[in-house]
C-alpha cells in the first residue's frame, strides 16, 4: 500500500521510524549471526592447527568438491531462506501498524 504523505507528518514519521527500527534490528542480527559464524571458526582453526577439516581422514580427494560444492549449495540456500524470512517479517511488521 503506496500513499504519499508530507515529510512533516507525525504519524507518517512514526510509523517510519517502527518500521525502519525493527527492519534495522533484523539486518544487524543477520551480520551478527556471519560474525559469530567467523569467530567460531577461526577458533578451531587456531586449535586445530593444522586443520584439514572434521571428515580429512575418511574423504578420498574424489569426495571433496562433492562435498564443498554441498556447503556452497546449503550456505546459498540459508542466505536465501533469510531474506524470505525477513521479507515476510516486515510484511507483516507493515500490517500492524497499518492496523494500528
Amino acid at each position: 500500500m503506496l500513499s504519499s504523505a508530507p515529510i512533516s507528518d507525525s504519524v507518517f514519521l512514526d510509523k517510519f521510524r517502527r518500521v525502519f527500527k525493527n527492519a534495522s534490528i533484523l539486518g544487524l542480527a543477520q551480520i551478527g549471526g556471519l560474525a559469530v559464524y567467523l569467530l567460531v571458526a577461526e577458533v578451531i582453526r587456531a586449535k586445530q592447527r593444522p586443520f584439514l577439516g572434521f571428515l580429512s581422514s575418511s574423504l578420498t580427494a574424489k569426495n571433496r568438491p562433492v562435498l564443498r560444492y554441498a556447503f556452497y549449495a546449503a550456505a546459498i540456500g540459508i542466505l536465501l531462506l533469510l531474506r524470505f524470512i525477513r521479507g515476510r517479517r516486515l510484511r507483516k511488521i507493515e500490517a500492524l501498524d497499518d492496523r494500528g
